[in-house]
């Protein structure tokens, strides 16, 4: 006859070998998840950069076009409203 406690070490054996393989799975899992994470956090910077560069380029370009109409509008003499400097002043 096989002795019990033969029969439960192995079992035991066989039980942390199982549990030493999920930690591993787990583990390696969890890092993949991780690695993931720190990609979309570095995608969504440089989304939120590109959208400040955007935002800064319009920005300038609509300030561009506005000043660039109260020049023209001042060098052809034409008044504008809210303007509070007399065109025939300069």
């Amino acid at each position: 006859m096989i002795n019990r406690r033969v029969l439960e070490k192995a079992n035991v054996k066989s039980q942390l070998a199982d549990l030493e393989e999920n930690v591993k799975f787990l583990a390696n899992a969890y890092q993949i998840a991780l690695n993931e994470r720190a990609q979309l956090g570095s995608i969504e910077n440089d989304q939120g950069f590109r959208r400040m560069i955007w935002r800064a380029a319009s920005t300038a370009s609509v300030a561009v076009v506005v000043l660039a109409a109260w020049w023209a509008a001042h060098k052809f003499g034409i008044p504008l409203p809210l303007m509070r400097i007399p065109v025939s002043g300069w």
